[in-house]
């Protein structure tokens, strides 16, 4: 665990982050992780705090952050996600426990001495993906739709570009000063901005290729990304993000409809 603040911290295992948040009144957890993860935090929180776990937030329905969520439903931890959520968990029949406690738009967590907000942007990265701010602390904490330091993963698989693009929009507006993402590099609003200057020109230069009538992989060859070729995993995955752009803005767009040329 990594502080971010006295009484916020950055739990880490392998590619992955959670938040933790020590109360007056006990320990607020912000994802479970996995099995094996979820049990080491449970015993090192038990040791570092002697306090309980008083709630388990989802941040979304993805499994590789939300499992393990069994460790923590012991009768007295309030599970909490947004409605999209849960009903994804459920409907896919996921290996985790449901969360008893959910909400539409956003919900406001008053836990001791802190208060969390939990907001939903509408569609990113996943079912029910929420932001949530914890104050005094000014932490905000977002997972997979906004990664500081390195690229978007892959082809941009769970992904809504333009839901991502509009939320990072919405989430930018908002007064934070930390930021904690659930993958890759700590940082500011100034580090949000980049990244959103990333994922905007990823949108609108394929976006500009396609109208154009570019093949991918003429858009490919362009290299309109080559400005952002200092962030981690460029090289290995820019081709992939340009991809998933390509995909999604042909595929939920119906671009190469609207002229009969690019369909060629």
């Amino acid at each position: 665990m990594t502080n971010v603040t006295d009484d916020v911290f950055r739990f880490t295992a392998g590619n992955y982050h959670a938040l933790v948040v020590n109360t007056d009144d006990g320990i607020v957890l912000v994802d479970p992780l996995n099995n094996d993860a979820a049990n080491w935090l449970k015993a090192t929180v038990k040791e570092r705090f002697s306090k309980p776990v008083t709630h388990l937030i989802y941040s979304h329905s993805h499994p590789d952050h939300a499992y393990g969520g069994d460790v923590f439903d012991d009768g007295n931890t309030v599970l909490i996600s947004h409605k999209d959520a849960r009903a994804n968990l459920k409907r896919v029949r996921a290996d985790t426990a449901l969360p008893s406690l959910v909400f539409n738009d956003t919900l406001t967590l008053y836990a001791g001495d802190k208060e969390l907000t939990l907001t939903y942007y509408g569609p990113t990265n996943g079912y029910g993906n929420v932001a949530v701010h914890v104050m005094p602390d000014d932490v905000m904490f977002v997972v997979d739709w906004v990664v500081l330091g390195r690229l978007p993963y892959k082809d941009l698989m769970g992904y809504d570009l333009e839901g991502t693009l509009s939320a990072t929009e919405r989430l930018l507006k908002q007064p934070f000063t930390r930021f904690v993402g659930g993958h890759a590099d700590m940082g500011d609003k100034a580090d949000v901005s980049a990244y959103y200057e990333y994922i905007k020109t990823l949108h609108d230069s394929v976006l500009d290729g396609i109208l154009a009538g570019k093949s991918l992989e003429q858009i490919q060859q362009s290299k309109p990304m080559a400005a952002y070729s200092s962030l981690k995993m460029y090289e290995e995955w820019v081709n992939l993000n340009i991809q998933g752009a390509y995909e999604q803005l042909v595929s939920r767009s119906y671009l190469k409809l609207r002229n009969p040329a690019l369909s060629r």
